[in-house]
Order: structure tokens, then sequence, then C-alpha cells
């Protein structure tokens, strides 16, 4: 499964900002090979901190590397004269434009397509103008890429993209699932509870729930648990947004309980299987029953 991680990911990182734990799991799933991670390479060609512009890729590398992502797929964008680095980026041709444009329409419908008109129309002073039109032009084709090199699922904490309207179209480009870390997941499934009443289901305490929702933690393998039985979701998408298809491959269903239960004890393997039975009649129940008694089993002989 490819996942796309976009500048504002980048950023979270960067500033060790509450989503930061969500995205550092992330990059432990890619390392241990349950995923893969990509970036688009126009992040390179995004602000910095103090307002100016790289004028080095390698500057973009040692960004990617200071946060952890040095072995991350990097994803080339289409060629702008003076927003991409030149070896880093591909020609358009009239399906790869074409995209393009219906991107840039669904994200931005009042800047134009190319800066000579926006810059015509535009009744800001030019400094102003051109840093709004660039970070338009930097947003789509993050999710240009996304979509061109057919990646899966999209995190951003751009509000942009999670426009229900624009969300919706941006899937029918192609986009797959466009989605926040795992605390936003949370978070919606809530609902109209309130954490309090919430907590009060899971068995736990309102805080945690707190620092759930602000990828300040992640939730136990326990809790994921009781979360996913009570909301009909799997802990696979919980954790990525994702969920397994049918037709995915038993190791990576066999990897991903492992993950799950790695630090719980065999009577805690127990109750878990034992509850998940009593509580699913889905069709994978068996085969879930199979995996956590191989790892019963295993961890017998450790």
């Amino acid at each position: 499964m490819k996942f796309t991680i976009d500048t504002s990911c980048i950023i979270e990182l960067e500033e060790n900002r509450p989503h930061a734990v969500a995205l550092r799991e992330l990059i432990a799933l890619s390392r241990s090979g349950a995923i893969s991670l990509a970036i688009p390479g126009i992040s390179a060609s995004e602000r910095q901190h103090n307002q100016s512009y790289s004028n080095s890729f390698n500057m973009f590398l040692a960004k990617l590397s200071g946060v952890g992502l040095s072995d991350v797929e990097i994803l080339k964008p289409l060629a702008y004269m003076d927003i991409c680095f030149f070896d880093q980026c591909i020609l358009a041709g009239e399906e790869t434009l074409a995209l393009e444009r219906e991107i840039h329409q669904v994200l931005f419908p009042r800047i134009e397509f190319r800066w000579k008109d926006y810059e015509a129309h535009s009744r800001i002073d030019h400094d102003t103008a051109y840093r709004r039109w660039r970070n338009a032009k930097c947003d789509t084709l993050s999710i240009w890429s996304h979509i061109y090199y057919k990646c899966k699922i999209f995190v951003t904490h751009d509000k942009n993209f999670h426009n229900p309207e624009k969300k919706t179209k941006l899937i029918d480009l192609g986009a797959g699932h466009i989605e926040y870390a795992a605390g936003e997941r949370i978070r919606h499934l809530r609902g109209e509870l309130t954490q309090s009443e919430f907590a009060d289901i899971l068995g736990i305490k309102q805080a945690m729930i707190s620092r759930y929702e602000a990828d300040k933690e992640t939730p136990s393998p326990r809790v994921l648990l009781r979360i996913a039985q009570r909301s009909s979701r799997t802990i696979e998408w919980l954790l990525t947004g994702q969920e397994t298809t049918a037709s995915a491959p038993a190791g990576k269903a066999k990897r991903l309980a492992a993950k799950t239960t790695r630090q719980m004890s065999r009577e805690d393997l127990v109750e878990v299987a034992a509850g998940y039975l009593r509580d699913t009649r889905s069709p994978e129940a068996d085969e879930f029953n199979t995996m956590m008694t191989d790892l019963f089993t295993d961890r017998r002989r450790m």
C-alpha cells in the first residue's frame, strides 16, 4: 500500500507538532515493509520557514533526512521554469497537463492556471500575488504527483484537500483516499459523543482520548481493538486510514496482527481473541482466530 505525505506533514515532523506521533508511526510501518511512503518532489519548491525558497535540491534532501524520511520515494512533478529543479521534474504531455488543469480547477477555482493570467487580473501587489499563485501551483502538483504515480492514500493536514466537495472530486480524479493522521480518524468515530462519554465506553480515562485525538499518543493494542469492534472499522484503518481488502496477501494481515499484539501478555491475547470472536460474526473471524492462535503458540515457545 503506497502512501503520499505532503508538505504539511513534513512541517508537522519538523516542528514536532501533535500529528508528528502518527506520522512517525507511518514511517515505522514503511521501514517494516508493511506500507511504502512517497513525497512529492514539488515540496522542495515550497516556501521555507524564513519565507524564502530553497536554491538547492540537496537542502530539501537534508530536511527529509532530519525528520527520518531519507529513504522515501520522491515523486517528480511536472516541469515549471523557476519553480522546479531541472533534474527533478518531468516534461508535460497533453494528458498530464489536462489532469493538472482539472486538479487546479477543483482546488483553486478563483486562481488562474497560468501565472501571467493571474498576474493580469490580480488586484494585490506583485510579490503577494506570486506567492499565492505559486503556493496553489505547488499544492496542485503535490496531489497531481500522488495521482500520476498511482499512490493510494494522500495524507495531509491542509484543510483545502479535506473540503468535502473538493475531496470527492479529487477522489473521482484518482486520488484514492485523502486522510488525516490517526487522531483525526478517532475523532471522526467519536461522532457526537463527548470525549468523556467515549472514554467510558472504552473503559479508559477522558485524558487518553484527548491525547489520541491530538496524536500525542497512539492507542494501545487493546484500545485499538475496542475502538475497532465498536465502530465496525479495522485496526488497520485506525492506524493507516486504509482497509485491507479480501484479496490482500495473508502475510500482510499477519504482520499487522503481530504489530497490534506484540506488547500484550498471553492472557491479554486470549482475552482479545475471545472478545473479538464473541462480538464479531464477520467472515474474517476464523482467520483472525487462526492468527491469534499462531501468535500465542509462537510466544509460548519464546
